[in-house]
């Protein structure tokens, strides 16, 4: 609930708070426009609460350039196409709104839906100064009688001569058409040449743009391509990939909602076992970009994707279990990320059996590290011997002091050491999970690599790899409590 509102109006006139509630809150305002227009029972969310509180900062020029990337089927058109331009009006009628999908029928369904919710009883009494002009009231555009509107168009469509405060892109691009270069061309070829002048204030004036994601090189990933692009993103995976805070609300510590790894957006909609199902039916390289927002490359770079090779279970033992840290300087948000992989190596084959990636401060880095070596038990820690590296390799041996730190430092350009590994990826000797929460994130970056934003996870298994490649026919063991114990050999030996 806003701060101003609890303040300026007691609950024992239910009604009238009812009503100035939904003036003030976005949320509540969705919730009462879908079940005015007759919708099934509204399940109230966290993440209605924190598209509209994302939305409100637009509202109030908090927030000038917002990206929303969520699955389909949550609300997410009518929140930002339909229910947000509506709030927007009604609290300032003189606001410009225009609204882009990617087809002219979706757009002017839309704009349907906008006008019917401004013909309601209940907009009627919230916003009463809002009213639709005679003179301008199409199946496209609304014009207010204080001056603003709304107009409806679709990528490509009519936008010569109009200008607004706010533009509002709803998937841009269709699902069947996202695999096309030449529309995801067009797409963001019309963005960059046609959006940005339609601002009547280059400055104060916002953009939102809201869609699954289909690709790599779609609008969102065309537009955030560079780590210093300017937009916030709001970025709502249908199952969790790690604990996550979202803001939900004002106040003096602001509300939030804690959502924890592993957990989908609204279990009564869409429980785990669904979105399993729908994994296995859709394919990997769909579910991954429109259900977890993490489109992942058709083909690799230097490392195909016919070369990863799956395990639905790990082996009862391993010969050895290798830990490989590629730490960051800090957690600031420019920096890379902190990112340790745990390996399992049994019959010359490499299995990741866990990940870790975060952004840490060298405390933090230090207790991680020492909780992962603990609860893994390697017998041999890689930690790359540059920048917070030395000091790791300083600290965590007092703390764990089962493993052996062989000295680590890379020789030579990333690329060029990438390829000098890629023959054991291409041999089938690395395996990952089948089914774990950070698996998608991973194989992005790796299929991408060198082409990918960060590099952090490519950096550990390069690193790992790079250390088996160089052991060659030595076949370190360790004991059940990650204790090397004497080395064998096979074929060769050496003096």
């Amino acid at each position: 609930m806003p701060m101003e509102l609890g303040a300026a109006f007691a609950p024992d006139d239910p009604i009238a708070f009812l009503r100035e509630l939904r003036r003030h809150s976005l949320s509540t305002f969705v919730e009462a426009s879908f079940m005015g227009l007759g919708g099934s029972s509204f399940a109230h969310n966290w993440h209605i609460e924190t598209i509209s509180w994302h939305l409100e900062q637009v509202e109030r020029g908090a927030i000038k350039r917002l990206i929303i990337a969520l699955p389909p089927r949550h609300l997410k058109s009518f929140t930002a196409s339909v229910a947000f331009p509506a709030w927007v009006l009604g609290r300032n009628p003189r606001r410009k709104v225009i609204a882009v999908s990617y087809s002219h029928d979706l757009a002017k369904n839309l704009s349907g839906e906008f006008r019917r919710i401004l013909e309601l009883p209940m907009y009627r009494q919230l916003f009463p100064a809002t009213r639709v002009s005679n003179r301008k009231n199409t199946e496209t555009e609304q014009a207010m009688s204080a001056g603003g509107f709304r107009y409806a168009t679709s990528v490509g469509g009519t936008l010569t001569g109009r200008g607004g405060d706010i533009i509002i892109i709803d998937d841009p691009i269709k699902a069947d058409a996202s695999m096309s270069d030449a529309e995801r061309t067009s797409v963001n070829d019309w963005f960059r040449n046609s959006v940005i002048s339609r601002l009547d204030n280059k400055q104060d004036g916002a953009i939102v743009i809201v869609m699954q994601r289909l690709h790599e090189d779609d609008l969102v990933g065309h537009l955030t391509e560079r780590d210093d692009h300017g937009w916030t993103i709001l970025k709502i995976p249908a199952i969790a990939t790690a604990d996550t805070i979202y803001r939900t609300g004002n106040g003096k510590q602001g509300s939030t909602h804690l959502r924890r790894s592993g957990e989908v957006i609204q279990v009564e909609r869409e429980d785990r076992a669904h979105l399993d199902t729908l994994r296995h039916d859709i394919g990997e390289l769909r579910f991954a970009a429109q259900y977890q927002q993490e489109p992942m490359p058709l083909a690799g770079n230097l490392i195909r994707r016919e070369w990863i090779r799956t395990y639905a279970e790990l082996p009862e033992e391993f010969d050895l279990v290798v830990q490989s840290w590629d730490t960051a300087s800090n957690a600031d948000e420019h920096n890379d990320f902190s990112v340790c992989t745990t390996w399992g190596i049994t019959d010359k084959k490499y299995y990741l059996i866990d990940l870790c990636r975060k952004k840490l401060d060298y405390p933090d880095l230090r207790t991680e590290a020492i909780r992962l070596a603990r609860k893994h038990r390697p017998g041999i820690i890689l930690v790359e011997r540059a920048g917070v590296g030395f000091s790791l390799i300083k600290d965590l041996p007092l703390q764990y002091a089962a493993a052996r730190y062989p000295k680590s430092t890379p020789r030579g350009d990333k690329p060029s050491r990438v390829a000098g590994v890629s023959s054991i990826i291409e041999q089938g000797r690395m395996l990952i999970p089948q089914d774990a929460l950070w698996r998608d994130a991973f194989l992005k970056e790796l299929l991408s690599f060198p082409s990918s934003r960060h590099d952090d996870q490519v950096d550990s298994v390069e690193q790992f790899l790079r250390y088996m490649q160089a052991l060659g026919n030595r076949r370190p063991r360790s004991d059940e409590n990650g204790h090397l114990v004497r080395e064998r050999r096979d074929v060769v030996h050496r003096r």
